[in-house]
């Protein structure tokens, strides 16, 4: 081999391995970046740094004015670039972009399947741009492209969770407003008892309209809950139990301080269903402890708790008082009590039994399992 066709040879591969060089430099970018705008100036630098040309630019599709915009661009001459209009159209007078080089390769980009702009590498020798620096160059055109790609599936992706969490809030916002409106028409069905209550002479009549209306209230409490809580789907059923039973002892014990409430109730997250039904149930037992369990003047306590069940995923509510204790004839009474009978209703919606404790005073326990699991163990 003569010396001209060795030194040939070794320039020649001395700009092959500087191209494979470019594109790997190309290949850790996409890697890197997280979008066109932050790898389109690191791939140009590259081209230049690594592969030894003299300038490269990318430029990307404008659709509407059929014209190529540079976004990107290093290297010798590239302040050119700046306000260059360059036609898609080859036949163009400007369709043929910077001129002045000895050598240039132009390189489509594209994005899924339609052609999105151009690569575009110059070299001061007229022969820098052989067969195979050509294949390494195409290469490195269709790694970007693959990133092209990717960046716009993300970017599919990005908008598409942001249309569902705007969708979310969307929704959240309606649910809030429902809500908000139901219990605000419940708050106004309880103000027209609590008035036709005042207005009756009837001493029965007066508790079946005190007794609905708290039923109403328990779930107007319930609703506007769900108002103010970061989560319209879950009901922390112990700070729902804990202002029930707290507005029960003032609303209803017959004087301040007589009657005591005691709460020992664990975090546990229920669906909204279920939530009604034991703050209805809750509601009922409460109530009835307060009107009879402590006759006479009696003074005493009303405990409400909730736990998790130790064999599994259900919860025991109980309420239990220190009154005088459940009549000798209850079990005949239970089967005509109404109230008694709405507890044993919700028991089965809630897919539980109701359960009669001995102990002093009246004890009674709903085990169920919740629609949802409950949450870890956190006494309030």
């Amino acid at each position: 081999m003569s010396t001209t066709a060795r030194v040939l040879a070794e320039v020649r591969s001395q700009r092959i391995s500087q191209l494979s060089a470019a594109r790997s430099a190309c290949n850790e970018a996409i890697v890197r970046c997280t979008s066109e705008e932050e790898l389109f100036p690191k791939i140009c630098e590259a081209a230049v740094t690594q592969g030894g040309v003299a300038m490269a630019w990318v430029g990307l599709i404008d659709e509407v004015s059929g014209q190529v915009r540079p976004v990107a661009w290093f290297g010798a001459g590239a302040d050119d670039l700046a306000g260059i209009k360059i036609s898609v159209d080859a036949n163009s007078p400007t369709g043929r972009g910077p001129t002045g080089w000895a050598a240039s390769v132009g390189l489509a980009l594209t994005r899924g399947s339609r052609t999105a702009g151009a690569l575009t590498v110059y070299a001061c020798d007229a022969n820098f741009f052989d067969c195979e620096g050509r294949r390494l160059l195409t290469e490195m055109a269709t790694d970007v492209s693959f990133a092209l790609d990717a960046f716009a599936r993300n970017a599919e992706r990005v908008q598409a969770v942001e249309e569902l969490r705007r969708s979310v809030r969307d929704k959240e916002a309606l649910l809030r407003e429902l809500h908000h409106r139901v219990k605000n028409n419940l708050q106004v069905i309880t103000s027209m008892m609590r008035l036709e209550s005042s207005r009756s002479i009837d001493a029965p009549v007066k508790a079946v309209l005190r007794d609905m209306g708290n039923r109403i209230l328990s779930m107007a409490l319930l609703h506007e809950m769900l108002c103010r809580s970061g989560d319209l789907a879950e009901v922390d059923l112990s700070v729902y139990l804990a202002q029930l039973s707290t507005q029960l002892i003032r609303t209803q014990a017959p004087s301040s301080g007589r009657i005591t409430l005691r709460l020992d109730l664990a975090t546990a997250s229920v669906g909204l269903d279920d939530a009604i039904n034991c703050g209805l149930l809750v509601n009922e037992l409460v109530s009835n402890a307060i009107n009879h369990a402590f006759v006479d003047g009696r003074s005493g306590e009303v405990t409400v708790s909730s736990q998790p069940v130790a064999a599994g995923p259900g919860l025991r509510i109980t309420v239990a008082d220190t009154g005088i204790g459940l009549p000798a004839d209850f079990e005949s009474r239970r089967a005509t009590s109404l109230g008694l009978q709405f507890v044993s209703d919700l028991a089965r919606q809630l897919r539980g039994t109701v359960e009669i404790e001995p102990g002093p005073g009246a004890r009674f326990a709903l085990v169920f399992t919740p629609a949802l699991p409950p949450a870890p163990t956190e006494t309030v």
